[in-house]
Order: structure tokens, then sequence, then C-alpha cells
């Protein structure tokens, strides 16, 4: 295996991870394992306490239902990009992933630090650096 297919695997690879993550958050968001690595986070930095109940949780089910959904469906989208036109070396391919994932990461990233949900923005950081080394080092791949 080339250098080119191993990083393209990597970048398909970090996709299926943020699938795993959407479809984790919007169909197990309330459980033990996001309660301790997000929502007790999120809920002490927007309602000052881990335990949230009646309508905030209410809500905090739905919208992670929502932004769970987006995720997943952002991680499909990036798979099949990664999987095809990648592949090939279409340069619209690299610079769409490019474009994308830095858009998520400024924006996603700039939110959560403000808001004070810092496992959000670590969690960002982490899949930002899984998905901006294989971009970064095949982007000679796509100059030729």
């Amino acid at each position: 295996m080339n250098k080119f297919e191993f990083w393209r695997k990597w970048f398909f690879a970090a996709t299926l991870i943020v699938i795993v993550y959407g479809l984790g958050l919007a169909f197990f968001g309330q459980t033990a394992i996001f309660n301790y690595f997000l929502n007790n986070q999120i809920n002490t930095a927007f309602w000052g306490t881990t335990q949230i109940t009646g309508n905030v949780l209410r809500f905090q089910r739905f919208i992670y239902g929502v932004l769970g959904a987006v995720v997943a469906g952002w991680g499909v989208i990036l798979a099949f990009i990664a999987s095809y036109p990648f592949k090939k070396k279409e340069k619209w391919a690299w610079e769409s992933l490019v474009l994308g994932v830095c858009v998520w990461f400024i924006i996603d990233t700039g939110f959560s630090a403000y808001y004070g949900a810092h496992s959000n923005a670590l969690i960002n950081v982490l899949l930002f650096i899984i998905a901006g080394v294989p971009l970064i080092l095949t982007r000679n791949e796509f100059r030729k």
C-alpha cells in the first residue's frame, strides 16, 4: 500500500469515527459515557449543575438528536468523498474536504470555547488532528 492510500484509508477511518459519534450522540446522548465526556461539562457550563431535568433535559435530548443526525450525515458525505473522488485524486474532493473540515472546526470550536463547553472543544481538536493529518500529507497528490 502506498502512502497516499494509507492516508486516504486513515481519513476514511476518521469519517467512520464521525459517523459513530453522531449516531451515538443522537441515540445514546444521555448515557453514562456521554454524561462523563460531554454532558457533565456542558450542563455545568450552561446550567451550573450536572443534573438537569424537565424541559431542559427534554430540549437537550431533542438537540442531541438533531445534532447527532447532522454529524452522522456529514460523516457519510465525507466517507463517500474519501472513497471515490478523493481516491481518484480529483482536486475538488481534497479542496472540499479541507474547506469543510476547517469551516466546521473554526465555527464549532469557537462557539464551544466562547460558551465554556471545553470538552466539546477538546473533542473537536482531537478530530481535527485525526482528519487534518491525512489531508495535509496528501495535498501534493492533488497538485499534479
